[in-house]
């Protein structure tokens, strides 16, 4: 899962970026 450029708190967590895309 690429962090998209949209989602800051995804970029900036890398690691929790399939956590945080599934919530959004």
């Amino acid at each position: 899962m690429t962090p998209q450029p949209i989602d800051m708190e995804v970029t900036t967590n890398a690691g929790n970026t399939t956590k945080h895309v599934s919530s959004k």
